[in-house]
Order: C-alpha cells, then structure tokens, then sequence
C-alpha cells in the first residue's frame, strides 16, 4: 500500500515540478529529484513483492498449486526486476548484465503476476476486482497502456497514477482483509 502511493504521488510531484520549473536543460533538475526518480520504483517492486506474499498468506488455503505456482513465479519475476533495477541504478544503464535481469525479470513477472491475478478471481477470497488489479499491474499493462492514453494524458503522469493505484488498491485490500480475520 505505500508503495504504491509513495510512487504515485512523488511520481506526480517530479512531473509537476518539471512541468512548472520546465528546466531547459537536464542539469539544472536538481539532483534530489533524480534521486527519488530512481529510487521510488524501487519502492514500488518491494511493495508489488510484498503484496504478492500477502495474496499467498491470504489465499494460500483456497487455491492448489496453480496458485501456489503463480505466487512462485510472480515472486520471482519481481525479485529479478528488482535485482536488474539495483544493478541498473549502481552500475548505470549500459551494463549489460542488468538488462539480462529486467527482461526476463519482466517476462516471468508478466507471467505470474496474470497468474496470480486469474487465480485471486478464481479464488472467491478477495473481491474480483483485485484480480483484475494484479493483472492491472502486471508489466505490460503498467508499461504499456498509459502510451494508448498518451493523446489525453501524457504518459508521465498515467504511468505513476495506474500503477501506484493498482497496488496501492491492492495493498490496502490486503491490509482490509488482515484485520477483517484478526481483529486484535
């Protein structure tokens, strides 16, 4: 859950900042900013890391190994984006062995990540429409819808709003469903 919103609303800050500053040249961004550019997806993947673990806690009893599988795989998809994007934010965006991570990091997490979603409607522990967020927030979707929107909304700003929303969403159903069960 805080992930989620922490990349939205500073997503949405840098974006407002750039746009109302519009700076002529990237060095006069000032470098905290590029800090938290680089640094606030990475708390997205712990929170997407942390909600998948919390779905399995949650429906572990309702659903077979099929589920139990894509919790798996969804798992280890975000860990190698994870792993790929520390690489990347250390070493820089033309070291090589990064990109190997964020790929199939991003294919396997695509994977499991719509999986996990189908099985968490199948399931019938969570309401449908959480889901239909976990696909939501599955890699593609997250990195490839908000450029359909980009006429109405640009990309900078969707990108933030769709995937910090899903899981934020996400997270506080979890949250939701956790004190639902135990009360204390």
């Amino acid at each position: 859950m805080v992930g989620g919103i922490t990349y939205a609303a500073l997503g949405l800050l840098g974006r407002l900042y750039i746009y109302l500053y519009s700076p002529s040249d990237l060095r006069s961004v000032p470098p905290v900013l590029t800090f938290v550019e680089r640094i606030v997806p990475l708390l997205l993947v712990l929170g997407v890391l942390a909600a998948i673990a919390g779905l399995h806690g949650v429906q572990r009893e309702r659903y077979a190994l099929a589920g139990a599988l894509a919790s798996l795989t969804a798992f280890v998809g975000v860990v190698l984006i994870l792993v790929g994007s520390i690489i990347e934010t250390l070493a820089g965006p033309a070291f090589e062995p990064s990109l190997l991570f964020l790929i199939s990091g991003l294919l396997i997490a695509t994977l499991g990540l719509a999986g996990l979603g189908a099985v968490t409607v199948l399931a019938g522990v969570l309401p449908r429409w959480v889901g239909a967020l976990v696909i939501l927030g599955s890699p593609p979707f997250v990195l490839f819808v908000p450029t359909a929107f980009e006429r109405l909304v640009p990309y900078e700003v969707l990108h933030p709003l769709l995937a910090g929303a899903a899981w934020g969403l996400v997270g506080y159903t979890l949250f939701r469903e956790v004190v639902r069960r135990d009360p204390r």
